[in-house]
């Protein structure tokens, strides 16, 4: 009878040393819905090694993001984030509007084109500043030469081909000055929509011109072209 109190004495002190020295696991008894703590009563600290989540695995030793809490993170990547607002704040006092559209951010040092730009008093230092040249062929006919937004934006308007007749440049009402080269044989008229304008001579002629008030008129007589 004591050999078998023995040996059923040994055989506890190995289960219970097995227990103690085994992995402890604590998992909800029925299902996959199991609750840790309460409303009212809860756990102060928790230190895990690996904590799984929905699948994934929580591994290191930095604080949790929520989703409203005021919290400063670093080292993170943001792969094409979608703003809830167009402003960004530098600081609390410095805010950064971006405009609701798609398009490239002009950068300080960077090489760019930028168009649709209006600078209003602008200081430039050691500017420099390319002539543009539109030019057009009117092909032995006389329908009106009508600048389009990028031609009227040029400083040199070049008349090419000799027209059938008198032809017309028909210049935007706006404050613009133009040099006018006429290398066709006839006579060629620059002047806003509906106005009189003034002629530029055929036969090699040149002139400056500008848009006062409602039409365009003379700055410089005419200079045979080359001269």
């Amino acid at each position: 009878m004591k050999k078998y109190l023995a040996v059923i004495a040994v055989i506890t002190m190995l289960v219970f040393a097995g227990t103690a020295i085994a992995e402890e696991v604590f998992a909800p008894g029925k299902n996959n819905s199991g609750t840790i703590g309460s409303s009212s009563r809860s756990w102060r600290k928790g230190y895990f090694q690996s904590l799984y989540i929905a699948g994934g695995t929580l591994t290191s030793t930095a604080d949790i993001v929520a989703t409203t809490s005021s919290q400063t993170l670093t080292n993170k990547t943001l792969l094409h984030p979608i703003l809830a607002s167009n402003d960004v704040y530098v600081s609390t006092d410095q805010v950064i509007t971006f405009p609701s559209t798609t398009d490239t951010v002009a950068l300080q040092d960077y090489s760019q084109t930028l168009t649709n730009k209006t600078l209003t008093s602008p200081t430039i230092t050691s500017p420099s500043i390319t002539s543009v040249i539109a030019s057009h062929d009117y092909s032995a006919a006389t329908t009106d030469w009508t600048l389009s937004a990028t031609e009227k934006a040029s400083s040199i308007l070049l008349v090419k081909y000799p027209a059938l007749g008198t032809a017309n440049i028909i210049a935007p009402s706006e404050v613009r000055t133009y040099w006018v080269v006429n290398q066709s044989t006839q006579d060629i008229t620059i002047k806003a929509t509906g106005k009189t304008g003034i002629v530029i001579p055929g036969g090699a002629n040149a002139a400056m011109v500008g848009f006062i008030t409602a039409d365009y008129i003379r700055f410089t007589p005419n200079t045979s072209y080359g001269s």
